[in-house]
């Protein structure tokens, strides 16, 4: 389980935080919903019309994976009067879009990944 937010609630907080609070203070920046990543993975196929058995291939859990990621963002929202304003299906639907705008673009990139710690 875990919260997924959107990047645009990142930095609002983010910049609250810069304008209103006082230096070494912590902020847990998170949303209320937790969702598994099989949920969100059905999600996205559902808003693309695509379904998750003929596209998905279900593994076993990564040995040592924590089962959840639970933050607590009720600081922030208490201090900094910060609330995320984004919802899961708004930032999926906006990525495919985006996904969709940049194409081209994504498919002349390298598949290999490089880890840089």
């Amino acid at each position: 389980m875990r919260s997924f937010i959107h990047i645009r609630d990142v930095a609002a907080a983010t910049l609250a935080a810069a304008r209103q609070a006082s230096a070494g203070d912590v902020y847990h920046l998170s949303t209320a919903r937790f969702v598994t990543i099989r949920e969100l993975v059905e999600m996205i196929c559902q808003a693309m019309g695509a379904r998750f058995s003929d596209t998905v291939e279900a593994t076993e859990e990564r040995p040592g994976k924590d089962a959840a990621y639970l933050l607590d963002s009720t600081r922030a929202h208490e201090r900094l009067g910060w609330h995320d304003t984004i919802s899961l299906e708004d930032g999926i639907r906006e990525t495919i879009a985006w996904v969709d705008r940049h194409f081209e673009e994504l498919c002349r990139q390298p598949c290999d990944y490089l880890h840089k710690p």
